[in-house]
């Protein structure tokens, strides 16, 4: 086994944590719940005596030597709460926390009551870990739902932070919370240079992981299909997904669960593409060629509060599903955002087809044509692609623009990153005049051109 020392990057998240409450948000499998133990094992008064850090990085820190298991530490996961009954199920998880503690509760006991309990009679500083702070919203199964949590733990956190005894909280989830508890935070987010460290797994990280497994080679797939996620100059990988890599012996696929649960995602492609037939946003088709895209985005509030809406891109990239590069510091809220890897492409090749599965989003006939399509090739050679989309474009298929959109998407859904097609309208072009061009491997392999305001049999498809 081979261990990824991170804690030169905990020393620095103990160091704040002395200044004032803090949230780390990222996507799932990033460590969170990993960083949250290791803090506990650092600073807890309980574990006094132990040598789990010694000869790593944070044992160099000999500033943080005063604080090394001097304090009480609380810890809980929201995740063990019942989304649909949190107002139910958080009362028994406390309970559970004074029994762990060595404590006597009430029913009217409080986690407060709790911290206040282990900051006498000294009046210690309580540091309290509270992990997944954001699953109960995350995994609520409607908006209404969504808003109720973000309330309760608005107001839960707000008992916390405003406590009468010296209390400093540490979060971890995937997003930023809306609501005035969260003013007090200050956020750490994964694609800031400055916390990107904390979490991830740097080149140099992956570089000393395949020397210790004698196979070297491996970091250009490892980083084709996990890495992408951009933090400044510096690009991350999915933790979580390269170390089942690495278990399965070093198994290229896909490793992220399916978009089940979270449905976020799903929002996103159903935003983009809608109910009404014909109706495609261009972003989607240039995140699945590949391409960047310039959005504008607020990623300091993607969870709901009462008459506020979801901000869907910065949920995306919050939770991993894009990647996201600022623009420039003259624009705070400007981003240019892709597709991080091909891991995350399959995830929303899935999420693209079954939006259009749905009979009231998609044309049977451009699902029918892409299949046949497929079956059609000979061989699995991307290039056999070629002359059968040529011949298609030749066959006056394609009544309108928007069904081209909708085929180039339902393409690229299907052929997972192979082979990626591409729509451009030509410069100063009307209604039609448009460029289909695919590449393999970063060559294009065609350029086909559709010319004409209006469809007539006259109009053809040509090679340029």
């Amino acid at each position: 086994m081979y261990y990824v020392d991170k804690t030169a990057s905990v020393a620095g998240l103990i160091r704040d944590m002395m200044h004032g409450h803090q949230l780390v948000t990222a996507p799932h499998g990033f460590g969170k719940s990993l960083m949250m133990s290791a803090v506990d094992a650092f600073l807890n008064i309980d574990y006094r005596g132990n040598i789990w850090f010694d000869r790593l990085d944070i044992s160099e820190d000999h500033d943080l030597d005063i604080h090394r298991n001097a304090y009480p530490v609380v810890s809980m996961d929201l995740s063990r709460v019942d989304p649909e009954d949190i107002e139910g199920s958080m009362p028994i998880l406390v309970s559970e926390l004074f029994l762990e503690h060595g404590c006597v509760s009430g029913p009217e006991h409080t986690l407060i009551d709790l911290c206040r309990m282990k900051s006498e009679p000294d009046g210690s500083r309580v540091f309290v870990l509270i992990d997944n702070y954001d699953r109960p919203i995350v995994d609520a199964v409607d908006e209404e739902t969504r808003k109720k949590n973000s309330v309760f733990i608005n107001r839960f956190l707000h008992g916390i932070v405003g406590s009468d005894f010296p209390v400093s909280v540490l979060l971890s989830g995937i997003m930023r919370m809306d609501g005035d508890s969260l003013d007090v935070f200050d956020v750490q987010y994964l694609h800031e240079p400055l916390h990107s460290r904390n979490l991830g797994f740097t080149r140099g990280d992956i570089t000393e992981l395949l020397k210790e497994y004698l196979y070297p080679k491996g970091i250009d797939d490892i980083f084709e299909w996990y890495g992408g996620y951009r933090c400044g100059d510096l690009e991350l990988c999915n933790p979580s997904s390269v170390i089942q890599h690495v278990d399965s012996l070093f198994e290229i696929e896909r490793y992220m669960p399916p978009d089940g649960k979270d449905r976020i995602l799903h929002e996103y492609v159903i935003e983009r593409i809608g109910r009404t037939p014909y109706r495609l946003g261009s972003d989607l088709e240039s995140l699945m060629s590949r391409g960047w895209i310039d959005t504008c985005t607020d990623l300091g509030s993607a969870y709901p509060v009462p008459g506020v809406q979801r901000d869907t891109v910065s949920a995306m990239i919050l939770n991993g599903y894009l990647s996201a590069v600022r623009i420039g510091s003259a624009h705070p809220g400007e981003y240019r955002v892709r597709i991080p890897n091909v891991e995350v492409y399959t995830l929303f090749s899935e999420a693209i087809e079954e939006v259009l599965d749905d009979p009231e989003c998609c044309i049977p006939t451009i699902k029918d044509l892409a299949n046949g399509i497929l079956e059609e090739r000979m061989d699995d050679d991307p290039l056999s692609m070629v002359p059968v989309i040529t011949r298609l474009m030749n066959s006056h298929i394609f009544e309108d623009e928007e069904t081209v959109h909708i085929f180039i998407l339902y393409m690229n859904s299907l052929l997972k990153g192979g082979f990626i097609a591409t729509t451009e309208r030509l410069n100063g072009g009307e209604r039609m005049d448009v460029v289909v061009k695919a590449t393999v491997d970063g060559r294009e392999v065609l350029r086909l051109a559709m010319m004409g305001g209006d469809v007539r049999p006259e109009d053809i498809w040509d090679t340029m």
